[in-house]
């Protein structure tokens, strides 16, 4: 029974993991197609949808086998340990495929792009609005102060409960509730959640900033209508921000009571995917917004705004020395993105890791 029980726990896990990745296309901004810049009224060519088509296709055949490769891993071996590989060979092996197909895709784009001449003898003037940093671009950094709150609530049920709990705290458990690991009672490891959670509201807090001065992209055929949905986009964004990271922040406080009150492990991973699943559809919906045909410019000729494809790498990584904007919208998935060639995005991309990976350090 605990084999199955585990089967459908992994395979829950996977589900979303799986599927946001296959249906990325479809929540990406439609000035854009696998990385490359098209115009909004292109979106919907024949080539570019059975484009879209093919990639959904070839991934939900991917996830099929990969589905089919971990149930098989985990029921002839039947141990847990074969089925953390067999999870982590599936997610690694997902991601190579998708990359290949994505790669396939973005070549494929490339040459529509050309035989198109969307860019060619046409102009690209960019529009600015001078007055768009004076609105209200973002929510306050001031509601991470309920973020605060409960990280304050964690140390101070861990300092009160401290001094009463054995020198062995319980770890690790099975699905019937039974320990199967103690780990000394020790002030590092009553810490590493207390400090996760410092973390990450620091890290939300400074994206929640970079979302404010993010770079302003304007479509030039329809200013006004772009500069609104371009507020709107940001203040969803940040609310994100700052909800999902209140959802981790909670997460991390249960882990936390779990050394002090042992919870089941199947109690402590329902929430976990609850909160997960929560923080994706959330993500979602803000994205998959439908077009509004009222928005979109009268001028029947297809153009770009602005060709600076070359910025990107494989379409996914902007490369520019020469703009000093650290952070802007991404063209293919879910949010937003660094400019690579600045110093600063590498430090606030991994370090992090780093000061995590560090607490575990200390406190391990």
């Amino acid at each position: 029974m605990d084999i199955w029980i585990n089967i459908i726990l992994f395979v829950a896990i996977l589900a979303p993991f799986f599927l946001i990745i296959t249906f990325t296309p479809q929540m990406t901004p439609n000035i854009y197609s696998f990385g490359i810049r098209i115009p909004e009224n292109a979106y919907n060519l024949d080539e570019i949808v059975l484009l879209r088509k093919k990639f959904r296709n070839t991934h939900l055949l991917f996830s099929l086998l990969f589905t089919i490769f971990f149930i098989s891993i985990s029921v002839y071996f039947s141990n847990e340990a074969a089925q953390a590989t067999g999870l982590i060979i599936c997610i690694i092996g997902f991601l190579i495929a998708d990359f290949f197909i994505y790669l396939h895709c973005h070549k494929k784009m490339k040459v529509i792009r050309n035989n198109m001449n969307w860019a060619i003898e046409k102009k690209q003037p960019i529009v600015i609005d001078t007055s768009f940093r004076n609105e209200k671009l973002t929510y306050s950094n001031g509601l991470f102060s309920i973020h605060a709150f409960i990280c304050f609530i964690t140390i101070l049920i861990t300092i009160s409960f401290y001094p009463e709990l054995p020198n062995q705290i319980p770890t690790k458990f099975n699905w019937d509730g039974t320990i199967t690991t103690y780990s000394e009672k020790t002030i590092g490891l009553f810490s590493v959640f207390p400090l996760i959670q410092f973390v990450t509201i620091l890290l939300f807090m400074g994206i929640n900033i970079l979302l404010k001065r993010a770079k302003q992209q304007l479509n030039v055929q329809n200013a006004d209508a772009s500069k609104i949905s371009s507020i709107q986009s940001r203040r969803k964004w940040s609310l994100f921000m700052i909800g999902s990271s209140l959802l981790s922040v909670f997460l991390f406080t249960l882990f936390q009571i779990s050394y002090i009150v042992p919870f089941s492990p199947l109690k402590l991973i329902i929430s976990t995917i609850i909160i997960t699943t929560i923080t994706i559809t959330w993500a979602i919906i803000i994205a998959r917004k439908p077009i509004n045909q009222d928005t979109l410019s009268s001028n029947e000729n297809f153009s770009i705004q602005q060709d600076d494809d070359h910025f990107w790498k494989l379409g996914q990584f902007y490369y520019n020395r020469n703009d000093p904007t650290l952070m802007l919208e991404k063209r293919f998935g879910l949010g937003w993105t660094f400019n690579f060639a600045r110093t600063i995005a590498w430090g606030i991309l991994f370090g992090p890791l780093v000061l995590i990976f560090g607490i575990v350090l200390l406190t391990a």
